[in-house]
């Protein structure tokens, strides 16, 4: 069974918040995921590059 990207991005969000609840650390994982908002907002040519599967993760890294 192939999941798409929003069935995978669900599946990590809600082990991401079972972990910040186990850990009592939602505050800390709440600044990192908006600190990766403003990465990919201020980076719009960077969500297509990490998921174009043309390229290798070498080509990536140069980037």
């Amino acid at each position: 069974m192939k999941l798409d990207k929003y069935a995978v991005g669900q599946r990590y969000a809600k082990a991401l918040f079972a972990l910040a609840e186990q850990e009592q650390q939602f505050e800390s994982i709440h600044d990192e995921i908006q600190a990766l908002e403003t990465i990919f907002n201020d980076n719009p040519k960077l969500g297509p590059l990490l998921t174009d599967t043309t390229l290798s993760g070498l080509k990536k890294r140069n980037y």
